[in-house]
């Protein structure tokens, strides 16, 4: 068909006719293929910039996340180095120390420093895990009244500085030492850290 009434241009054309009989007419309408090619092709690229601006933006917050993530595992990284070199720091402390040291939790022995284990003849393994009951002696009146304490600790109540009990040691015998408590909550455990100081040897010296 004629390119727009150019009789010198003629180009493919899509039309569709009908007769119009009582005037004798022959009506039609169409398109050109031209035209259908570039309304495709533009829609084509239409829909290919889209899809590179929602490829980028995808890309964008893929990189966002990745180095979101990055400085999240740095931090990460950072506050565990921290809290190692925090906990060797604390356990360094705790195991220099003179006096004997134990954390309780729920009821058990958690931690117990090598001062203590000497002091009752422990290995590390063997104290873990055991119900503090088991540590103190509870043969006569004056064992009961040491438990007193802790049982008022357990409760909240104020406790005195210090006080006597006879602690057992690994071979069941009692071992005097002098006592200081404190209360304490951790990862949603409460528990209680005992400071025990050995009396026999201050005994000997006062006879």
């Amino acid at each position: 068909w004629q390119w727009k009434d150019d009789p010198n241009k003629v180009v493919p054309k899509l039309s569709y006719v009908e007769a119009f009989r009582p005037w004798d007419w022959v009506i039609g309408t169409g398109i050109y293929v031209e035209d259908v090619r570039q309304e495709i092709a533009r829609v084509r690229q239409n829909l290919t910039y889209i899809l590179l601006g929602i490829t980028g933006v995808v890309l964008l917050l893929l990189f966002y996340g990745a180095r979101q993530s990055l400085k999240i595992e740095r931090r990460r990284a950072l506050a565990e180095e921290g809290l190692k070199e925090s906990n060797e720091k604390y356990r360094t402390l705790v195991e220099a120390a003179t006096e004997g040291i134990v954390m309780t939790l729920e009821g058990k022995c958690a931690y117990s420093n090598k001062t203590l284990l000497d002091m009752l003849g422990y290995e590390p393994d063997e104290l873990a895990e055991l119900q503090v009951e088991r540590l103190f002696m509870q043969e006569t009146a004056e064992d009961a009244k040491a438990w007193d304490p802790i049982e008022a600790l357990s409760r909240g109540d104020t406790l005195p500085p210090q006080f006597e009990a006879r602690l057992r040691g690994k071979d069941g015998g009692p071992v005097e030492v002098l006592l200081s408590a404190t209360r304490i909550s951790l990862a949603g455990k409460n528990g209680f850290i005992l400071i025990a100081r050995g009396v026999t040897g201050q005994q000997e010296i006062e006879e």
